[in-house]
């Protein structure tokens, strides 16, 4: 059975650290937790891309 993760990362996060969000989703693609589509996603969501 696989586990199921969730993660909300909210639409406006000027009050949050976007290296740490950037960080744990770094972490989180390099383990298989996500995959390269919702990673590219958080990345956009942080604007890092």
């Amino acid at each position: 059975m696989d586990n199921i993760v969730h993660i909300t990362i909210p639409m406006k996060i000027e009050d949050v650290n976007k290296h740490e969000i950037a960080e744990l989703a770094q972490r989180l693609f390099l383990i298989g937790a996500i995959d390269k589509n919702i990673y590219t996603q958080i990345q956009q969501s942080i604007g890092c891309i």
